[in-house]
């Protein structure tokens, strides 16, 4: 059967045009409609279409989701798939075709417009027209699935099982058996890989593709590949697409022994996650990725859940999964779904700015787990909605919000955030401890602060992924609010295996929680020593007053033979452009419109406070400003900051600071309360009392 019928090509020419001027879609809930009609009920049953219905046409929570497929430009769509099609481009063109394809095609299940219909075949029909639907090769001739034979195995088998009646019985078995050869199988390929690194001959680009037009200079070595992926989410998101494509052919094509073996392997690699999330429910990669992989991973569980071939609601613990996402919330005026950005995490601060949507995983565990806080955290934390985030959301189940007040969390991952609220205004330290982690820095100890709706000491946010691109340098510690010595960071690679995770470590190794203060110590020295053996020790330690506000941080740095100079950076946000400093002889101050922060700085040794940029492209240099705390060289180096907040042209608490001995002596005053805090030392860990 053709790929495209002479109505098809129709509606990809001059007549497409007409459906610009037809009149708006008329939203409506329908008891029987063709659109009824679902091939293999993947993951949701007919009888769950009204009710979608109605929550896409009357909820105001999806209107955004709403409008925005309502506006897709069809006439452009149509115009992509008559003319400017690469199909050597899976970077970019397949990946466009997929989702428009899905979001028409689920615009169709809830409005029974045909014409969306109609599009979402002719971009499934386009996708068929790609002999290859990923860039990655194994032993230079299989193509292996890693994200787009993945994503388009999951539009192909969507929809052609929502597309109903709309398509033949025939050209679906066509699709299927397409998407069997192209999607599934290198998507077990790819898995295969992970499974049995020792078994790849080597993985690698597709020099017939277009992918190092798009990244030239990305010559990353492939070498460790299979075996760096097997605890990240390129090995979830092959899983996810294998599970959703082997039961959707099965469904059409019957059983086989390529349907067993390939469900199979993606039931082995998804039970591979309970190892990968922490019993608490983190994620080392980070929330970013996080959502990624628990996207997929609770669309594949979903799947095979309903045909009955494997039950994985439990591989991970999901309320605990909701906290880690609560607690790594860092809302602000300028972004309210603000997210802590350790690693490659950290939302679009151009372009798709504030439109986030990862509201869906945790619409799945409310539905999952009866969780009314993971309610609370789909309707106000995680952004907007998508088809997923309506596919899932239980609109009976009420919410519940989190306590408010002073918290300290420390997950598995030996991650820090102390918090006064998760309100825009509410005071959040984070700070960066644990092991490494795919997607990671060299960011040991590093510090984020945001408060009064303003990040006012950041982690510089999404650096490119290339080695090859001159910003990579991002990753390394001096790009951090975090401690160099000599002006060398920690332990790093050089990206040339991509993303992948360091050999560094730190550990928290003190920590006390108060209802009105907080404090915890963490230990990078072996981070540290692995670049310079001199070193004795790294320490940072962390005290939160919640309501003054004031954050003290203490770095203790000791050498065995020979003496070095100490810096302690902190950065600021300057994204708008709207970020101020200035430097005074005991400290300095940093300022956003409607946050300032005053910090005074002390040390047993004479110390320079500068401000600086950091040497990569001035325009991305310019939004990450830093100052520089510069002790001169000791044997043994005590280095205090302490960081009074307050509302712009408000008075902070007042800090009188004073070196006493081995130690340092910190008052801080506010209109109510005095806290005398004392940082002492032995030998290597700044320890605090506080009074």
């Amino acid at each position: 059967m053709p790929l495209f019928s002479r109505r098809d090509f129709m509606k990809l020419s001059g007549a497409a045009t007409v459906s610009l001027a037809l009149p708006a879609v008329q939203l409506r809930a329908a008891s029987t409609t063709a659109a009824d009609a679902l091939a293999h009920q993947l993951v949701f049953d007919a009888s769950a279409l009204p009710g979608m219905r109605e929550l896409f046409r009357d909820n105001t929570r999806f209107a955004d989701f709403r409008d925005k497929l309502l506006a897709i430009d069809r006439m452009a769509e149509r115009r992509f798939l008559q003319s400017e099609v690469r199909y050597n481009d899976q970077l970019f063109d397949i990946v466009r075709l997929g989702n428009t394809a899905e979001n028409m095609a689920f615009l169709y299940l809830m409005t029974g417009d045909e014409d969306a219909a109609d599009l979402a075949a002719a971009c499934v029909r386009t996708i068929m027209r790609f002999p290859k639907w990923d860039f990655f090769l194994e032993a230079k001739k299989l193509t292996i699935g890693v994200q787009r034979a993945p994503s388009s195995t999951v539009a192909v088998a969507l929809v052609s099982d929502w597309l109903g009646d709309r398509i033949s019985h025939n050209e679906r078995g066509e699709w299927l058996r397409i998407m069997c050869e192209r999607g599934c199988e290198p998507c077990y390929l790819s898995l295969y890989g992970i499974r049995y690194p020792e078994r790849v001959v080597g993985w690698s680009f597709d020099p017939e593709s277009t992918f190092l037009q798009h990244r030239p200079g990305n010559y990353t070595d492939m070498t460790r590949r299979p075996e760096i992926t097997q605890s990240t989410n390129l090995r979830a998101i092959p899983a996810a697409a294998l599970a959703i494509g082997a039961v959707a052919a099965r469904a059409q094509l019957g059983d086989s022994d390529d349907t067993k073996r390939w469900l199979e392997m993606t039931i082995h690699a998804i039970e591979a996650f309970e190892a990968v999330f922490k019993a608490d429910g983190s994620y080392h990669e980070g929330l970013s990725y996080a959502n990624y992989t628990t996207e997929n991973l609770t669309q594949a569980i979903t799947v095979l859940q309903r045909s009955g071939d494997a039950d994985l609601r439990n591989i991970v613990n999901w309320v605990g999964y909701n906290d880690y996402l609560l607690h790594c919330s860092l809302p602000t005026h300028i972004d309210p779904y603000g997210i802590v950005n350790f690693g490659d995490n950290g939302n679009p601060q151009t372009g798709e700015k504030g439109r986030v949507t990862r509201s869906a995983v945790p619409y799945w565990v409310a539905k999952q787990t009866q969780s009314e806080r993971a309610q609370w955290v789909g309707n106000h934390l995680s952004g907007g909605a998508d088809k997923w985030s309506l596919i899932w959301h239980d609109s009976q189940l009420k919410e519940q919000a989190p306590p408010e007040g002073n918290q300290l969390w420390r997950s598995e991952l030996d991650w820090m955030v102390a918090r006064s609220g998760f309100g825009v205004d509410d005071l959040v330290v984070a700070m960066r401890s644990g092991g490494p982690a795919n997607h990671e820095h060299a960011d040991r100890n590093a510090l984020i602060v945001k408060c009064y709706g303003e990040q006012l000491v950041t982690d510089p946010n999404r650096p490119p992924y290339s080695f090859a691109d001159p910003a990579w340098s991002m990753r390394l510690t001096h790009a951090h609010s975090a401690v160099l010595i000599d002006g060398r960071g920690h332990q790093h690679h050089n990206g040339v295996e991509g993303t992948n995770a360091s050999n560094a470590y730190s550990r928290i190794v003190r920590i006390k929680d108060e209802p009105e203060y907080c404090w915890w110590i963490s230990d990078a020295t072996q981070a540290y020593r692995l670049v310079d053996v001199e070193i004795k020790s790294v320490v940072r330690s962390v005290l939160v007053l919640y309501d003054a506000p004031v954050v003290l941080v203490a770095d203790r740095v000791t050498k065995w033979e020979k003496p070095s100079r100490v810096q302690a950076r902190f950065f600021g946000y300057n994204w708008d452009g709207q970020f101020q400093h200035a430097i005074s002889k005991n400290g300095f101050t940093m300022q956003r419109p409607t946050a300032t922060l005053h910090a005074q700085v002390q040390s047993a040794q004479p110390a320079a406070i500068r401000a600086g940029k950091l040497d990569i492209p001035e325009e991305r240099a310019l939004r990450h400003p830093f100052i520089e705390v510069d002790t001169e060289s000791a044997m043994a180096t005590t280095l205090v900051a302490a960081l009074a907040i307050s509302r712009s042209g408000a008075s902070p608490a007042q800090v009188d600071m004073q070196q006493i001995g081995n130690g340092f002596a910190v008052q801080v005053r506010t209109d109510s309360k005095t806290f005398l805090c004392k940082i002492l030392e032995d030998d290597i860990l700044p320890v605090f009392e506080v009074v």
